[in-house]
Order: structure tokens, then sequence, then C-alpha cells
């Protein structure tokens, strides 16, 4: 998309773009969410180019770059059971309008900013869209993209844009969003310091005593951790994301009490990331929601 306020010199040339797309939160099995992972297929929602964008002839720019989402979550008919147990259903897409006059301003959809400066694609950041955010950034070209996931590779937990063939997910509780966002270039930095972004991983664990994974998002530096389990859990960070690796620890990491609360005052307290670390890995984790929220670094 083109800059066509030449009278501005392309500075407030707009690129805005929103796309609307249907995530499923309870699949047709009594599962809990899960945070979806296998091969995700990112779908293109804003792309911006300084030198084909501007037209002053600039190669670099600051770029101010917002992304805010508004969603709605349906769940079927309820059929007796303990929740969250509803009767599965198929639920065709509503309407943007049905989304946007909404209260929903949060999401569980994730976007990659792809932050580029001449030096390849050096910045390639996942991050929670969540209530929405908006960060600086120096560069010259932005790219910002919504995750997608499809049955194949993700069939409990997938989501899909809603495109005009896109019939809706057949599920217990689904999440309709839409996704805005825009990157407009600027004379300068429109703040001193960006606001942390964050990645969340949550993991919803039935069986016996293993090892959960959380691999480390790019651009991440420290971390913070919950869980509702109901007994006491230890975690380590690790250079590999392979549990089975031997050797690949580096040091206790935490140590969650059973079921946190106010008397865990440690509980989502965040700690540093050690700079080798791939992953933290939860070890011997039993039956439980286990969450890491990493904090990204713009």
């Amino acid at each position: 998309m083109s800059c066509t306020d030449q009278d501005h010199a392309g500075h407030f040339c707009k690129a805005g773009n929103r796309e609307q797309f249907q995530a499923v939160l309870i699949p047709v099995v009594d599962l809990g969410y899960t945070t979806p992972i296998l091969n995700p297929d990112p779908s293109p929602l804003v792309t911006r180019n300084a030198a084909h964008d501007c037209g002053d002839g600039r190669r670099c720019s600051w770029w101010w770059i917002t992304v805010h989402a508004r969603s709605v979550q349906r769940t079927g008919a309820a059929n007796g059971a303990p929740p969250p147990a509803f009767v599965p259903q198929v639920f065709p897409p509503l309407t943007q309008a049905e989304i946007q006059s909404s209260d929903g301003r949060t999401t569980s959809l994730k976007c990659r900013l792809t932050l580029s400066d001449s030096t390849d694609r050096q910045r390639t950041l996942v991050v929670d869209i969540g209530a929405g955010f908006s960060i600086p950034w120096y560069g010259t070209a932005v790219l910002i993209e919504i995750l997608t996931y499809d049955l194949r590779n993700e069939p409990q937990f997938p989501i899909a844009k809603a495109v005009p063939s896109f019939a809706g997910f057949t599920a217990q509780a689904v999440e309709d969003v839409i996704v805005e966002a825009n990157a407009v270039p600027t004379d300068g930095s429109p703040r001193n310091a960006a606001q942390p972004l964050t990645h969340t991983q949550i993991i919803t664990h039935a069986g016996g005593a293993a090892d959960l994974v959380f691999p480390r998002p790019a651009g991440s530096s420290r971390m913070a951790f919950f869980t509702d389990s109901a007994a006491p859990a230890t975690g380590r960070f690790s250079v590999s994301q392979d549990p089975a690796v031997l050797g690949a620890q580096i040091g206790q990491w935490f140590r969650a009490p059973a079921a946190p609360g106010l008397d865990n005052p440690g509980s989502g307290a965040p700690i540093d990331v050690p700079g080798p670390a791939r992953a933290s890995i939860l070890l011997l984790a039993l039956a439980g929601v286990h969450t890491t929220v990493w904090e990204i670094e713009p």
C-alpha cells in the first residue's frame, strides 16, 4: 500500500488494516486451554517499507506501531456437565459489526513482528496482542502478521482467518476476533522507552508427572511463572529445549508451592532469564494449568 500524502512528504501516510479471525478456546473434547505452538501459519496484516511507502527519499524511519483487537467469546449450550463442558456445536463467524459493537478488548491471539533494519530480518518477535500495544521502532521496514494454526497441525486449538469460505469451527467455546494494526512513519521516537511486550505460554497438563517445556521466545529477558497445581513443583532454565539432554540445565530458577495464592508472594514475580537459556522446564509437573509469561524487549 503506497503513500499518497505528498503534502507531508509521506510522514503522515497511513496503511492500517483489519482482519477477522476465529480461535478455539475449548475443543470438542473436554480439555483445558493450551497455547497452540505447532507450525504456525502467519497471516499478513500490515507491510510497510520506508523506501517504497514514503515519498521523501528516506531509506529508514522511526515507526509508530499499533496493534489492538476486539473479541467475542461464545460457548455452546450447557449440557449439565461440570464446567467447562458444553455441547460441541458449529460457530459460524460473527459479522464485523457484531464484534466491533462488543466490549471485549483483549484476545488470546498472538502476532509476529518482523522489524527490519538492513540486516536481513534482524528482529522477529512473537508477542501477545492481549489488550493491545503501541511501540516505536527505527528501521527500514515493518511486517505485522497474525499467527493462525490449521486443524492438521493443531487439531485441538486451531485459529483461522474468517475469509468468506470459512464456515466456523466445531468446538465447545470459540473466540471471534477483529485485529487492527498500523505502522506510521514519524520524524522521531514517539516516546523514550517502549512498554514491555509479553509472550504467554499456557500448558494444561492432565496426566501424571511429566517435564513440561516452555521454549524461550526471541527478545525475552525476564519471565514470570504461575500454576494452580495441587503439588509443589521445581523448574530450571536449560540451554536445550529437550529435557532429556543431560547437563543442559542452568541451576534452579523457582520452586512453586502447591496452589500458590496470597501465601506465596513469589508466584508471578518476574525474574531474569540467563543469556544462553533456550527454555524453562517445569520438572515432574503434576496435573494443573501451568503458565509462563515472558517479557519481550522490542
